[in-house]
This record gives structure tokens, sequence and C-alpha cells, in this order.
């Protein structure tokens, strides 16, 4: 029977081994690709070498590039202590300022692809920095590679451990961040609310199980899943977390639900209803692109900005400028102004702050009889104004759908 079952696994490991093969050709290439949509071959790129990196960039962000050789040099060896790894091959980090992408990825290559400078991060790190955070964060899962390493080559050692993201994103997160409102608090307190913790993001459930993990184990549980070695000398998630918890994974997963529901509806049964804080009314939208950088209220409190769908198979963000009429019965309160003006943005901050910023055209929005209507693409930037055609409705007459501009 032992016999039976090591000639299976083999034959199980050739196929695998040569599906995966044709599966990850390419991979960083296709990662970029997804996240962008664009190239950039007019870019001349330089590398600044140091003991254990080779930092390479495009000559318009030299200053940051030796910012993040630095980062990556001091927070290495605290990343390399906290799992208890003795070296790490020489560590490739691509950073470019272009599309407007606040994301990195790392890659079993030894390699992370980052995306510098982003507008949005003051809003989503608070009081950290984006550089140092999203190195870091990135780094971990170069470590988390190198830790889990088997003899088997890459990516097949990490194919067969078969270890889920939440687990990956998670003590990357753990390991190198602050929890806070966007990492993940509000995503929590959304899905418990919903009823949609199956569905929650892997950078968003890891870590709180993370956390969870830590709590109930001990921080060392962590390093004894990723010591863990098979009778075979191969990396097993599965078996890993069984052996170091005393549990099987879909266990702790559901223990781990019931304890954030009952940590969630514990603080929601202690506070006052909506009803008790004031009148509710209904966004003029389907869906808010953010529960809390999406809109913005003018001064007066008259007029409201919202990035978000007017429906939600929208693929694009629209922003929508409404206001309220007090001159009408509450049913009809909330009406819309429509739109001259249709951009591309640089992102939701940059843009919120130039609306914030220019009192004087906010406030003539109303006295236009106007509305601002932005459409806003994957890795947009403020190129150009596609149309300027003005729209004048009577205030009674004014459709609640929105009227789409083409480029022109």
């Amino acid at each position: 029977m032992d016999i039976y079952r090591a000639n299976t696994f083999i034959y199980n490991l050739a196929i695998f081994l040569v599906f995966y093969t044709f599966l990850y050709s390419n991979n960083e290439y296709n990662i970029t690709w997804q996240e962008s949509k664009r190239v950039h071959s007019n870019f001349k790129w330089y590398t600044i070498k140091t003991d254990n990196f080779n930092v390479h960039y495009h000559k318009e962000i030299e200053e940051i590039a030796l910012s993040g050789a630095n980062i990556a040099e001091q927070v290495l060896p605290t990343l390399l202590k906290q799992v208890q790894l003795a070296e790490i091959p020489i560590i490739d980090i691509i950073l470019t300022s272009e599309d407007e992408n606040m994301n990195g990825f790392a890659t079993f290559t030894n390699t992370t692809f980052i995306w510098v400078d982003q507008n949005d991060a003051s809003i989503w790190l608070e009081n950290q920095k984006w550089l140092e955070q999203v190195i870091s964060h990135e780094l971990q899962h170069i470590v988390y590679f190198n830790k889990v390493k088997t003899w088997l080559p890459e990516p097949y050692s990490l194919g067969i451990g078969n270890t889920p993201s939440w687990f990956v994103e998670g003590i990357a997160e753990y390991y190198t961040e602050n929890w806070r409102p966007y990492r993940s608090e509000i995503k929590h307190n959304l899905h418990v609310l919903k009823n949609t913790t199956s569905i929650m993001g892997p950078h968003d459930n890891g870590f709180s199980k993370i956390k969870l993990m830590a709590e109930t184990y001990g921080d060392s549980c962590i390093v004894n899943i990723l010591n863990y070695r098979d009778k075979y000398k191969l990396y097993n998630f599965e078996k890993a977390f069984k052996e170091c918890t005393g549990v099987n994974v879909k266990k702790f997963e559901d223990f781990w639900r019931r304890t954030i529901n009952t940590y969630y509806y514990g603080i929601r049964s202690q506070k006052e209803t909506y009803e008790d804080i004031g009148e509710l009314h209904s966004l003029p939208i389907s869906e808010l692109s953010s529960l809390v950088s999406s809109f913005r209220f003018s001064s007066d409190s008259i007029n409201i900005a919202l990035l978000g769908k007017e429906d939600k198979n929208n693929n694009y963000q629209s922003l929508f400028i409404a206001t309220i009429d007090t001159s009408f019965d509450q049913k009809n309160k909330l009406k819309y102004k429509k739109c001259i003006y249709c951009f591309f943005v640089i992102s939701q901050t940059q843009f919120f702050g130039f609306l914030s910023t220019s009192k004087s055209f906010f406030s003539s929005l109303p006295s236009l009889g106007l509305w601002l209507y932005c459409h806003c693409t994957f890795g947009g930037r403020l190129i150009k104004i596609l149309s300027i055609r003005p729209f004048v409705f009577k205030p009674k007459s004014v459709p609640l759908s929105c009227i789409r501009l083409n480029s022109t």
C-alpha cells in the first residue's frame, strides 16, 4: 500500500510540474499588464545596487529609488528575523510612478514591482508612508517564498504547498502593518453587516485571521507552520496548520467567523440606531467607490460630490454632483444638476483636493444649473477635457438617470 501511494504521488507530481510550466510562463509580464493595461517602452531604466538589492527605476524618480533602497536595507533584517530565515538571495525591486496604481506585487523569482508616489495613500495609510509600507509588505512576501522553499524548483513548491491567499497576505500585513480603518476595520464592519464574510478579500480577512491565530496559539505558531515539512520534505499548509494548532483549517475559519460576528455585532448593539441620529436619505447612485473617501459635502452642506457607479453593472466609476433643493417636499428633495464637463481624473484624493480648494468653481455649479460628470478609466490621468456641451434643465424635469458624455 505504501509503495502504491508513493507511486501515485510521484505520478501526480509529474503531471503537476508539466502543467505549472505553462501556467507560470511570463508571470511577471502578465501581472503588470493586468494591473495597468499599459506599457512604457519609452523609459530609460537605471539600477542602484546595494548589499541585498538591485533597485531598478526610471530617471524621473531617482530620489524615490534612493529612498526605497535605503528603506529596503533597513527592513530586511527584521523581516528575516521574524520568520527565522538566515539568508536570502539578491532581490530585484522595480519602481515606477506611472499608471496611478496604488499597488505592488512580488513573485517567487525574488522580484517585486511597485508603483510609487501615489496620491490616494495619504487617506489609506493614515500616519504611515506609502514607500515604506509597500516595500516592507512586498519584501515580506519574498521572505515567505524563500521560507517555504523545498527541494522542488519554484513555483512547484508553492503550488504543492496549497497555501491559501489569506495566510500569505495576512502574515505580510501582520508583520509590516498596523490595524486601521482601511486595513481592515471598514471592510469587516461591512461584510459582517451584509453577512458576506465568505467572500471577503484575502487582504482583509487575512489580517484578522492571523491576528486571531497569534492571539489564540501564539506568534510562534506562524513560524512553526512555515517550518513544517512532510515525510517527502515538502511543504503542505493544511497539514502544517493541523500539526501546529491541533485543528484543521476549516474549523479555524469557522471559529474566526463566529469571533468577528460576535465582536462587531456586540459593538453595533451598543450604538444608537440610524433613526436616532437623524433622517435617512438614499444616495442618488447605486454604489459608492468607498465608504469613507468617495463623498464630500460643500461648506454649506447643500451640495454633495460622490464617486461611484450609477449602475452596479458599470465597469467604470463616475463623479456626481447633487444638490439639495429645500423648496421641494421630502420625496423630491434630492435633485440632479446636469453637467458640461467630462474629465479623466488622476485620483479620488487629488480630485477631491481640487474640489475643496476651488470654492468658486464648486459654488458656481447650482447657479449655472449644471453638474459635473466624470468618466474614470482604469489608470486614468488628467489629460484633456473630453466634452464641453451644456445641458440646461428645469429642476422638476431632470430625470434621475445619468447623461453619459462620449469622448470627442
